[in-house]
């Protein structure tokens, strides 16, 4: 990502229609899922395309801003352990220096994690 100033209201209000019109536009190649018996308020989670191809589409639910549950579903068309993995890595990012993205990126990459159903 490459910053090159601020948006107007209207440059954002617009960019974010955009998005918006793309995610609906593909929203067809990837399933979405859902928390089962959850009541609480659901939006559109994060959205990734390659290549103009999409791979990932996520729903969040919950409120980010109350302080309470908000946990993102995502689905990914790319192998599962690697999209988990730079999920991860990016959470980790802030706190650790660029020469140990290699072994952590390797250590992602190794742990299989858990099912969850």
């Amino acid at each position: 990502m490459r910053m090159t100033g601020k948006l107007s209201p209207q440059e954002f209000w617009q960019r974010i229609d955009q998005g918006e019109a793309r995610i609906r536009a593909e929203a067809s190649a990837l399933p979405l899922f859902g928390i089962d018996g959850w009541t609480g308020p659901r939006m559109t989670g994060d959205w990734g395309w390659e290549n103009d191809r999409l791979v990932s589409a996520g729903l969040a639910h919950g409120d980010r801003q109350d302080g309470g549950a908000f946990i993102q579903v995502h689905t990914t068309s790319d192998d599962p352990t690697e999209s988990v993995a730079g999920r991860r890595m990016a959470t980790r990012m802030p706190t650790i220096e660029p020469d140990q993205f290699p072994t952590l990126r390797a250590e992602l990459r190794a742990d299989p994690g858990h099912r969850r159903w």
